[in-house]
């Protein structure tokens, strides 16, 4: 992993990595490096999102409108960056897939110039979590037997792996929460439901102390079916 710096957006940079055998590249950033300064310039951008919305979330897509429009060469403040109701954020003839995800301070975006999707997310390690709970609720058979069968010391990473590949495949295909959690496998390395198709996905560690658990996932090319 490598530091961009961007003096205007963060003094400490942004941190990006690439997916193997892709062209998709991510792009990490802690928000709470922006400066005040900063902070006032990107909120000042247009948004897609309703008014209501908090503060932490325009900032978010502030930052990916501003990222977006580095990528396209455009001003972010003229990019049609919509939000339709799949919650899939969309940006027409835009000639790049994209996806971002955002916890707690840290926010992440993923963008392809080839593949015609892309699904992101990202969790914190050490946040408090049931998961017993959350895995009998939302994970497939062959995912919980997983977790289950992982040491004690490895179960939280095992059990975000699953978790943020689940949501990054749902994410990059648009289809969300529709489909019931428990219905999807992530455990083989291609990802298949009748309701998405097949998708691949790849997983690492990525921040300050390998903190955070971050999913990439595309749909599997039509060579490889």
């Amino acid at each position: 992993m490598t530091t961009a710096a961007d003096g205007s957006l963060a003094r400490g940079g942004r941190l990006h990595f690439g997916v193997p055998d892709t062209d998709i590249e991510v792009w990490l950033l802690d928000l709470d490096t922006l400066d005040a300064t900063a902070r006032e310039r990107l909120l000042a951008l247009p948004s897609d999102l309703d008014r209501r919305a908090s503060e932490a979330r325009r900032l978010a897509r502030a930052v990916v409108r501003h990222w977006l429009g580095e990528l396209l060469g455009r001003a972010p403040e003229v990019l049609a960056l919509s939000t339709p109701a799949t919650g899939k954020p969309a940006l027409p003839d835009a000639g790049i897939a994209f996806n971002a995800s955002h916890t707690g301070p840290w926010l992440a975006l993923a963008w392809s110039r080839t593949l015609p999707d892309v699904g992101l997310d990202i969790e914190q390690l050490g946040q408090r979590r049931n998961f017993a709970a959350m895995t009998r609720r939302y994970f497939h058979p062959h995912e919980a037997a997983l977790w289950e069968r992982t040491p004690v010391a490895g179960q939280e990473d095992t059990w975000l792996r699953t978790w943020t590949r689940k949501e990054a495949v749902l994410k990059g295909h648009g289809l969300g929460l529709r489909l019931i959690l428990r219905n999807l496998d992530t455990t083989s390395s291609t990802i298949s439901h009748a309701s998405i198709g097949h998708w691949l996905a790849h997983s690492r560690h990525a921040g300050p102390g390998d903190r955070l658990m971050v999913s990439v996932a595309w749909p599997r090319p039509a060579t490889q079916d």
